[in-house]
């Protein structure tokens, strides 16, 4: 796993968290909830939902054209908006069958939010993690096992990223 900083041009950023905002206020019927979407491991034990929903072709496009110098090579893209709500995240697992995947922040978190992403590494078998700053990315290319911290309870905002899926 590795992060990189200050990845969108800042235009593009405000751009994507403003959408996003608006999209899952306005359009309640246009998402998805993870609890039906991942598998039941994946959210047992956590009380809320993360919400998806596809990345419209516009937003890929101008999401590939910024971020594809950080990719190995691909095929295709596919990405998904994701809103963590309070008490949502998801358990420890991989990424198989995709090439790579990237999580890109559009929102700060803190320690006292959660949210974190927690990893293992595939060489030493160390655990790592990284509190979400917007306009960051983590990119895993290992195929390495990770999960994040459920959101508190008492957060005041939800945490949102866009996922990237990168297909051999």
């Amino acid at each position: 796993m590795r992060v990189e900083r200050n990845v969108l041009e800042i235009q593009q950023l405000n751009q994507a968290v403003d959408y996003a905002k608006r999209k899952f206020s306005q359009q309640k019927d246009k998402y998805i909830d993870s609890r039906e979407l991942w598998e039941p491991r994946l959210t047992q034990n956590l009380s809320g939902p993360c919400w998806l929903a596809e990345v419209e072709s516009e937003w890929r496009t101008i999401l590939e054209n910024q971020l594809k110098g950080y990719f190995p090579r691909y095929s295709k893209l596919d990405m998904m908006w994701y809103v963590w709500q309070k008490g949502s995240g998801i358990n420890w697992h991989t990424d198989y069958p995709h090439k790579f995947t990237a999580s890109l922040y559009l929102t700060d978190s803190n320690r006292d939010d959660g949210g974190t992403l927690i990893w293992q590494e595939s060489d030493d078998y160390s655990i790592r993690g990284f509190m979400p700053k917007k306009n960051c990315m983590s990119i895993n290319v290992k195929n390495e096992y990770h999960m994040v911290t459920p959101v508190g309870q008492s957060s005041e905002k939800n945490r949102y990223s866009i996922q990237i899926f990168g297909q051999f």
